[in-house]
């Protein structure tokens, strides 16, 4: 199977690499997406059939827009040229990825089709997201008025790890969403999903996700629910500082110990997660919901 990745930085695709040849024996067809100046630091790697595209050359016409938009625009701009390229380049079934999202273990295509059927993975309801002030969190708010005005589900399936694609269903609907991603923040992998749960429901399983570090802490906002059996790191350099969640712990991929330490990471994660996500959630409600609050214990 093919997977797919947009990347501008050839040294952490690179690491990446290193845990896919490892860890997702049943990639064997590899396609990187990133500027030019990156291309010729990508590695070769033995057991990978490596394509690598310029971004500029993929986007042709939409290349001068590209680079006076903000990275979730350049994300929607990047991925629907993906549509457009011939099965050739892109086959009629591929992973979608991001250059940081990493395998903590061993997993099979299972764990991304089963007997002819998609699961798609999602980790919120875009009418709960709450979070103001960044890119992403306006991309969910447009996300979530677009998707409810054209009676699609509002599930969020950003989930920061890789997802299967049809190639066909994706053509349909970036053709969908097109222009509106061409002036607004939208995000690329709800409208994908939710478009196709609703046209093409007997395909697609609905599924939490099943990633650490989404966020990049427990402690930057409440999740709507754990993530069961983790087999996804969102991988975050920041993360391996001193005085860090993984302080200590090795960012490259080692055959002998990987497995201890992705255990070591899940247990750190989902500790501070157990311990403060209650009042994590707490907080972000009163917040949201202060002039509310504030009425209710005046009436009181």
């Amino acid at each position: 199977m093919q997977i797919v990745y947009i990347s501008k930085n050839a040294e952490l695709m690179n690491e990446t690499l290193d845990y896919v040849v490892n860890l997702m024996k049943f990639i064997s067809r590899v396609t990187i997406i990133l500027p030019k100046e990156q291309i010729r630091l990508i590695k070769k790697i033995k057991g990978l059939n490596i394509d690598i595209l310029d971004e500029k050359s993929i986007l042709k016409e939409d290349y001068s827009r590209f680079e006076k938009s903000n990275h979730v625009k350049k994300n929607w701009l990047l991925r629907s040229a993906i549509a457009k390229l011939p099965n050739t380049l892109i086959e009629k079934e591929f992973i979608m990825s991001d250059d940081d999202y990493r395998p903590l273990f061993a997993l099979s295509e299972e764990f991304f089709k089963q007997k002819g059927t998609y699961n798609a993975y999602y980790f919120y309801n875009l009418k709960d997201w709450f979070l103001e002030g960044q890119e992403y969190d306006v991309a969910q708010k447009n996300m979530y008025l677009l998707l409810k005005s054209k009676n699609l589900p509002t599930f969020c399936f950003s989930s920061h790890q890789p997802q299967i694609i049809n190639k066909q269903y994706f053509i349909e609907a970036t053709k969908e969403f097109e222009e509106i991603g061409r002036e607004k923040n939208i995000d690329e992998w709800s409208t994908y999903f939710n478009y196709s749960l609703k046209n093409h429901p007997e395909k697609f399983n609905l599924k939490k996700y099943q990633v650490i570090c989404w966020p990049r802490l427990p402690t930057d906002w409440p999740v709507l629910f754990k993530p069961k059996n983790p087999f996804f790191e969102n991988f975050y350099d920041s993360n391996y500082l001193q005085n860090e969640l993984f302080e200590g712990l090795s960012k490259e991929y080692n055959p002998i110990s990987h497995d201890k330490i992705s255990q070591e990471k899940i247990r750190r994660y989902e500790q501070i997660l157990s311990k403060n996500n209650f009042i994590l959630g707490l907080r972000f409600f009163l917040i949201k919901n202060f002039r509310k609050v504030r009425l209710f214990f005046r009436q009181i």
